[in-house]
């Protein structure tokens, strides 16, 4: 007998367990229901290895206590290919407020929410870059000139990094952990991250419903925000 943990999204299965058998016994109970069932890649429980699940890559280095995730770099290589790369991160906090720039025509506009939309799938390995996804989100209906020249700055900045992972490590003296910030300069915007024995499960960065009157507001706003996702 063996434990596994299926992960199912569609037609794709990830298959995680202890015993090295445990593919080929998911493969063998799949067969005889469907005709084509094929093992794309695997990582050994105590080896290195590296596979693809869903857009992402899966690697195991020789730490085997560390799990490394990331979607390609080529995933965004069409939109940062002719930019020129920067490590300097933008400020995006006022665009909103001090944006006065005329709309995008409709070509524009289309390229614009297409690319953002690329930009926000790339970034769920990446939540570094999650407030930056959730500002120029905020005109994706209607973009204009200064979003489109914003997201391009996010670009250049996240084209430095293009090689960096995602890092799984396992702490066995952590359980559920939780941290909540709020900003009350930058319209009230909450933070909160969500960790399961020192892996990052859950994060994100957003604009609060309504603009808070003090710091101590944003915070409790923040940690209410938070609650409610855990």
């Amino acid at each position: 007998s063996m434990w596994m943990a299926i992960l199912c999204y569609v037609d794709d299965l990830l298959v995680v367990s202890p015993d090295p058998r445990a593919p080929e016994a998911v493969q063998h109970m799949l067969k005889t229901k469907v005709s084509k069932v094929k093992i794309t890649g695997q990582i050994p429980p105590h080896g290195s290895g590296k596979l693809e699940f869903l857009g992402r890559e899966i690697v195991r280095g020789e730490s085997t206590d560390c799990l490394k995730v990331r979607v390609p770099p080529e995933y965004l290589h069409e939109l940062t290919k002719d930019l020129k790369a920067t490590d300097i991160p933008p400020n995006l906090d006022k665009l909103a407020e001090n944006d006065d720039s005329a709309a995008l025509d409709e070509d524009a506009a289309h390229r614009y929410r297409a690319s953002l939309g690329r930009f926000s799938w790339w970034c769920q390995t990446r939540s570094d870059f999650l407030r930056y996804a959730a500002i120029l989100a905020m005109k994706q209906q209607n973009p204009t000139i200064a979003f489109e020249k914003a997201l391009n700055k996010v670009l250049r900045y996240a084209k430095s990094s293009l090689h960096c992972f995602q890092e799984f490590r396992w702490d066995d003296g952590l359980g559920v952990v939780t941290y909540a910030d709020a900003s009350w300069g930058a319209r009230s915007v909450t933070g909160f991250v969500i960790t399961w024995h020192g892996c990052t499960i859950k994060c994100a960065s957003r604009q609060q419903a309504s603009k808070s009157l003090s710091s101590c507001e944003s915070e409790l706003i923040s940690l209410r925000d938070r609650k409610s996702v855990v």
